[in-house]
Protein backbone atom coordinates (compact mmCIF):
# COMPACT_ATOMS: atom_id res chain seq x y z
CA UNK A 1 0.00 0.00 0.00
CA UNK A 2 1.41 3.40 -0.96
CA UNK A 3 0.51 6.77 0.49
CA UNK A 4 1.87 10.19 -0.41
CA UNK A 5 1.87 13.25 1.82
CA UNK A 6 2.74 16.68 0.44
CA UNK A 7 3.26 19.73 2.63
CA UNK A 8 3.77 23.25 1.31
CA UNK A 9 5.33 25.92 3.51
CA UNK A 10 5.10 29.47 2.27
CA UNK A 11 7.58 32.01 3.58
CA UNK A 12 9.15 35.32 2.70
CA UNK A 13 12.74 34.86 1.55
CA UNK A 14 15.38 35.66 4.15
CA UNK A 15 17.07 38.05 1.74
CA UNK A 16 13.92 39.63 0.42
CA UNK A 17 13.55 42.99 2.07
CA UNK A 18 10.38 44.23 3.73
CA UNK A 19 7.94 45.52 1.13
CA UNK A 20 8.14 49.27 0.73
CA UNK A 21 8.51 51.82 -2.04
CA UNK A 22 12.22 52.14 -1.28
CA UNK A 23 13.05 48.45 -1.76
CA UNK A 24 16.05 47.83 -3.99
CA UNK A 25 15.01 44.21 -4.49
CA UNK A 26 12.20 42.04 -3.22
CA UNK A 27 11.12 38.47 -3.85
CA UNK A 28 9.50 35.50 -2.12
CA UNK A 29 10.05 31.76 -2.24
CA UNK A 30 8.64 28.53 -0.90
CA UNK A 31 9.68 25.26 0.67
CA UNK A 32 8.05 21.92 -0.07
CA UNK A 33 8.28 18.44 1.38
CA UNK A 34 6.91 15.30 -0.24
CA UNK A 35 6.81 12.02 1.71
CA UNK A 36 5.89 8.72 0.11
CA UNK A 37 5.30 5.62 2.19
CA UNK A 38 5.47 2.03 0.99
CA UNK A 39 5.87 -1.36 2.62
CA UNK A 40 7.91 -4.42 1.80
CA UNK A 41 6.93 -7.40 3.94
CA UNK A 42 7.00 -6.02 7.50
CA UNK A 43 9.14 -2.97 6.73
CA UNK A 44 7.74 0.50 6.17
CA UNK A 45 9.76 2.53 3.68
CA UNK A 46 9.64 6.30 3.65
CA UNK A 47 11.05 8.37 0.81
CA UNK A 48 11.33 12.09 1.47
CA UNK A 49 11.98 14.88 -1.04
CA UNK A 50 12.48 18.42 0.22
CA UNK A 51 12.66 21.54 -1.92
CA UNK A 52 13.99 24.79 -0.46
CA UNK A 53 14.86 28.13 -1.96
CA UNK A 54 17.16 30.81 -0.61
CA UNK A 55 19.02 33.93 -1.71
CA UNK A 56 22.57 35.07 -1.07
CA UNK A 57 24.36 38.36 -1.70
CA UNK A 58 28.04 37.91 -2.59
CA UNK A 59 30.80 40.03 -4.09
CA UNK A 60 33.52 39.28 -6.65
CA UNK A 61 36.49 41.52 -7.26
CA UNK A 62 36.90 40.02 -10.74
CA UNK A 63 33.38 40.56 -12.07
CA UNK A 64 33.38 44.35 -12.02
CA UNK A 65 29.66 44.04 -11.30
CA UNK A 66 29.53 44.84 -7.59
CA UNK A 67 27.04 42.75 -5.64
CA UNK A 68 25.92 39.41 -7.06
CA UNK A 69 22.54 37.96 -6.06
CA UNK A 70 22.50 34.16 -6.08
CA UNK A 71 19.19 32.30 -6.19
CA UNK A 72 19.59 28.77 -4.81
CA UNK A 73 16.93 26.05 -5.23
CA UNK A 74 17.84 22.78 -3.53
CA UNK A 75 16.04 19.45 -4.13
CA UNK A 76 17.13 16.59 -1.83
CA UNK A 77 15.77 13.03 -1.68
CA UNK A 78 16.46 10.43 0.99
CA UNK A 79 15.02 7.11 2.13
CA UNK A 80 15.18 5.03 5.28
CA UNK A 81 15.78 1.98 3.04
CA UNK A 82 19.12 3.19 1.69
CA UNK A 83 22.17 5.20 2.72
CA UNK A 84 23.08 8.58 1.31
CA UNK A 85 21.05 11.36 -0.22
CA UNK A 86 20.38 12.23 -3.84
CA UNK A 87 20.70 15.96 -4.40
CA UNK A 88 20.33 18.58 -7.10
CA UNK A 89 20.90 22.31 -6.63
CA UNK A 90 19.83 24.85 -9.22
CA UNK A 91 21.67 28.18 -9.10
CA UNK A 92 21.30 31.47 -10.92
CA UNK A 93 23.32 34.64 -10.41
CA UNK A 94 22.07 38.15 -11.12
CA UNK A 95 23.69 41.56 -11.16
CA UNK A 96 22.40 45.07 -11.68
CA UNK A 97 22.37 46.46 -15.21
CA UNK A 98 19.74 49.14 -15.72
CA UNK A 99 17.79 48.15 -12.63
CA UNK A 100 18.60 46.31 -9.44
CA UNK A 101 19.57 42.68 -10.10
CA UNK A 102 17.83 42.66 -13.48
CA UNK A 103 20.61 40.90 -15.45
CA UNK A 104 21.24 37.14 -15.39
CA UNK A 105 24.97 36.56 -15.06
CA UNK A 106 24.97 32.75 -15.23
CA UNK A 107 22.91 29.65 -14.43
CA UNK A 108 23.96 26.15 -13.42
CA UNK A 109 22.56 22.88 -12.07
CA UNK A 110 24.82 20.92 -9.72
CA UNK A 111 24.66 17.36 -8.42
CA UNK A 112 25.17 18.27 -4.77
CA UNK A 113 23.67 18.16 -1.30
CA UNK A 114 24.72 21.55 0.05
CA UNK A 115 26.24 24.89 -0.96
CA UNK A 116 28.55 26.93 1.28
CA UNK A 117 29.39 30.54 0.41
CA UNK A 118 32.90 31.80 1.16
CA UNK A 119 34.53 35.14 0.52
CA UNK A 120 36.38 34.14 -2.68
CA UNK A 121 34.28 31.24 -3.99
CA UNK A 122 31.29 29.06 -3.29
CA UNK A 123 31.53 25.33 -2.65
CA UNK A 124 29.19 22.45 -3.46
CA UNK A 125 29.29 19.34 -1.27
CA UNK A 126 28.27 15.90 -2.53
CA UNK A 127 27.98 13.65 0.50
CA UNK A 128 29.74 10.30 0.24
CA UNK A 129 27.59 7.21 0.55
CA UNK A 130 28.39 4.10 2.55
CA UNK A 131 31.59 5.41 4.13
CA UNK A 132 32.96 7.15 1.03
CA UNK A 133 34.47 10.62 1.27
CA UNK A 134 32.53 13.79 0.57
CA UNK A 135 33.43 15.50 -2.71
CA UNK A 136 33.84 19.28 -2.59
CA UNK A 137 33.88 21.45 -5.70
CA UNK A 138 34.58 25.19 -5.65
CA UNK A 139 33.33 27.74 -8.18
CA UNK A 140 33.87 31.39 -9.08
CA UNK A 141 31.16 33.94 -8.34
CA UNK A 142 31.60 36.08 -11.43
CA UNK A 143 30.98 33.37 -14.05
CA UNK A 144 30.04 30.21 -12.11
CA UNK A 145 32.98 28.27 -13.56
CA UNK A 146 34.43 25.33 -11.66
CA UNK A 147 37.85 25.88 -10.12
CA UNK A 148 38.69 22.61 -8.41
CA UNK A 149 37.10 19.31 -7.37
CA UNK A 150 38.61 17.54 -4.37
CA UNK A 151 38.07 15.16 -1.49
CA UNK A 152 40.94 16.61 0.59
CA UNK A 153 41.07 19.88 2.46
CA UNK A 154 41.80 22.90 0.27
CA UNK A 155 45.37 24.27 0.38
CA UNK A 156 46.39 27.76 -0.79
CA UNK A 157 49.68 29.36 -1.76
CA UNK A 158 50.06 33.13 -2.11
CA UNK A 159 52.81 35.72 -2.53
CA UNK A 160 52.49 38.66 -0.09
CA UNK A 161 51.82 42.10 -1.57
CA UNK A 162 50.79 40.65 -4.95
CA UNK A 163 47.61 39.15 -6.37
CA UNK A 164 49.31 35.79 -6.95
CA UNK A 165 47.25 32.92 -5.59
CA UNK A 166 47.17 29.16 -6.20
CA UNK A 167 44.76 26.47 -4.99
CA UNK A 168 45.73 22.84 -4.42
CA UNK A 169 43.49 19.83 -3.82
CA UNK A 170 43.56 16.04 -4.00
CA UNK A 171 40.74 13.95 -5.49
CA UNK A 172 40.59 10.37 -4.26
CA UNK A 173 40.72 7.38 -6.52
CA UNK A 174 37.33 5.98 -5.57
CA UNK A 175 35.54 9.26 -6.33
CA UNK A 176 37.37 10.09 -9.57
CA UNK A 177 37.12 6.59 -11.02
CA UNK A 178 33.57 5.81 -9.84
CA UNK A 179 31.78 9.02 -10.86
CA UNK A 180 31.38 9.71 -14.56
CA UNK A 181 29.73 13.13 -14.29
CA UNK A 182 32.70 15.15 -13.05
CA UNK A 183 35.31 17.45 -14.53
CA UNK A 184 37.64 14.45 -14.43
CA UNK A 185 35.38 11.97 -16.23
CA UNK A 186 38.17 10.81 -18.56
CA UNK A 187 39.47 8.79 -15.58
CA UNK A 188 36.14 7.09 -14.94
CA UNK A 189 36.65 3.35 -14.62
CA UNK A 190 40.43 3.56 -14.19
CA UNK A 191 41.11 0.61 -11.89
CA UNK A 192 44.71 1.63 -11.16
CA UNK A 193 44.03 5.29 -10.35
CA UNK A 194 45.37 6.34 -6.94
CA UNK A 195 44.24 9.97 -7.12
CA UNK A 196 44.55 13.34 -8.84
CA UNK A 197 46.34 16.45 -7.56
CA UNK A 198 45.04 19.74 -8.98
CA UNK A 199 47.29 22.83 -8.96
CA UNK A 200 45.42 25.87 -10.30
CA UNK A 201 45.39 29.65 -10.66
CA UNK A 202 41.79 30.53 -9.67
CA UNK A 203 41.86 33.75 -11.69
CA UNK A 204 43.09 32.48 -15.07
CA UNK A 205 41.96 28.86 -14.44
CA UNK A 206 45.32 27.73 -15.80
CA UNK A 207 45.92 24.39 -14.13
CA UNK A 208 48.05 21.28 -13.94
CA UNK A 209 46.81 17.83 -12.96
CA UNK A 210 49.13 15.23 -11.51
CA UNK A 211 47.72 11.78 -12.24
CA UNK A 212 48.93 9.22 -9.69
CA UNK A 213 48.40 5.55 -10.56
CA UNK A 214 49.30 2.30 -8.86
CA UNK A 215 51.91 0.24 -10.68
CA UNK A 216 49.74 -2.88 -10.38
CA UNK A 217 46.39 -4.08 -9.05
CA UNK A 218 47.99 -5.89 -6.11
CA UNK A 219 49.22 -2.56 -4.71
CA UNK A 220 45.77 -1.04 -5.12
CA UNK A 221 44.17 -3.93 -3.25
CA UNK A 222 46.75 -3.83 -0.42
CA UNK A 223 46.44 -0.09 0.21
CA UNK A 224 42.66 0.06 -0.13
CA UNK A 225 40.48 2.62 -1.87
CA UNK A 226 40.85 5.55 0.53
CA UNK A 227 44.61 6.02 0.67
CA UNK A 228 44.99 9.71 1.45
CA UNK A 229 45.86 10.75 5.01
CA UNK A 230 46.73 14.41 4.44
CA UNK A 231 48.17 17.08 2.15
CA UNK A 232 51.04 19.15 3.57
CA UNK A 233 52.76 22.17 1.98
CA UNK A 234 56.48 21.93 2.72
CA UNK A 235 58.59 25.04 1.85
CA UNK A 236 62.36 24.95 1.63
CA UNK A 237 62.98 28.48 2.99
CA UNK A 238 62.74 29.06 6.76
CA UNK A 239 60.93 32.39 6.31
CA UNK A 240 58.22 30.51 4.40
CA UNK A 241 58.03 27.64 6.90
CA UNK A 242 57.27 30.25 9.55
CA UNK A 243 54.30 31.56 7.55
CA UNK A 244 51.93 28.65 7.08
CA UNK A 245 48.54 29.82 8.27
CA UNK A 246 45.57 27.76 9.41
CA UNK A 247 42.17 29.24 8.69
CA UNK A 248 38.46 28.50 8.70
CA UNK A 249 36.71 25.25 9.37
CA UNK A 250 37.81 22.62 8.70
CA UNK A 251 41.45 23.50 9.35
CA UNK A 252 42.67 24.43 5.87
CA UNK A 253 46.18 25.75 5.21
CA UNK A 254 47.70 28.72 3.36
CA UNK A 255 51.39 29.06 2.61
CA UNK A 256 52.61 32.67 2.34
CA UNK A 257 55.80 32.85 0.27
CA UNK A 258 57.49 35.75 2.03
CA UNK A 259 60.72 34.74 0.31
CA UNK A 260 59.09 36.10 -2.89
CA UNK A 261 57.49 39.19 -1.27
CA UNK A 262 56.22 41.74 -3.86
CA UNK A 263 57.37 39.57 -6.77
CA UNK A 264 54.34 39.31 -9.06
CA UNK A 265 56.09 37.10 -11.63
CA UNK A 266 54.32 33.68 -11.62
CA UNK A 267 57.72 31.98 -11.58
CA UNK A 268 58.13 33.27 -8.02
CA UNK A 269 55.69 30.55 -6.92
CA UNK A 270 58.46 28.08 -6.25
CA UNK A 271 60.61 26.45 -3.59
CA UNK A 272 58.09 24.18 -1.90
CA UNK A 273 56.62 20.73 -2.27
CA UNK A 274 53.14 19.26 -1.98
CA UNK A 275 53.55 16.25 0.31
CA UNK A 276 50.88 13.55 0.10
CA UNK A 277 50.76 11.15 3.03
CA UNK A 278 49.10 7.97 1.85
CA UNK A 279 48.37 4.48 3.07
CA UNK A 280 48.96 5.25 6.76
CA UNK A 281 52.70 4.70 6.35
CA UNK A 282 55.46 7.28 5.80
CA UNK A 283 57.13 5.07 3.21
CA UNK A 284 54.30 5.84 0.78
CA UNK A 285 54.73 9.63 1.10
CA UNK A 286 54.81 11.43 -2.26
CA UNK A 287 56.78 14.71 -2.31
CA UNK A 288 55.73 16.76 -5.34
CA UNK A 289 58.07 19.71 -6.10
CA UNK A 290 56.72 23.03 -7.35
CA UNK A 291 59.38 24.75 -9.46
CA UNK A 292 58.70 28.10 -11.13
CA UNK A 293 54.92 27.68 -10.79
CA UNK A 294 54.90 24.19 -12.28
CA UNK A 295 54.56 20.67 -10.93
CA UNK A 296 57.96 19.09 -11.56
CA UNK A 297 57.84 15.31 -11.99
CA UNK A 298 61.33 14.97 -13.46
CA UNK A 299 62.71 13.57 -10.19
CA UNK A 300 59.59 11.84 -8.88
CA UNK A 301 60.36 8.18 -8.25
CA UNK A 302 58.31 5.53 -6.50
CA UNK A 303 58.23 1.75 -6.38
CA UNK A 304 54.45 1.89 -5.85
CA UNK A 305 53.16 4.70 -8.10
CA UNK A 306 53.53 6.15 -11.58
CA UNK A 307 53.13 9.87 -12.34
CA UNK A 308 51.87 11.80 -15.37
CA UNK A 309 50.83 15.40 -16.01
CA UNK A 310 47.56 16.49 -17.59
CA UNK A 311 45.58 19.71 -17.97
Amino acid sequence: MRKIFILFILFSSSSAFAQSKSDDFSDSAYSKISISRDSIEDMEIFSTTTTTQSYHIEYSENSGQGAILIDERSIQTSSNASEGMIGQIILSARVSDKRNFDKILWRDTLTANAITYYEDYFQSDAYGCCGAEDAKEIFRYDDGKSILLRTSLLSKVSVPNTKTLRYIGFLSNNYASDNVNTAYNKYYGDTLLAGIVTYIDPRSLSRQLLIIRFKNKLLFDSLGIEILDSVVLNPSEKIDRDHIQTYGYPQEKELLLWSADKNSDPSAVSGFSIDLYVGGDDKYTIEIPIVRDKIDISKLRSQWFTFALDK
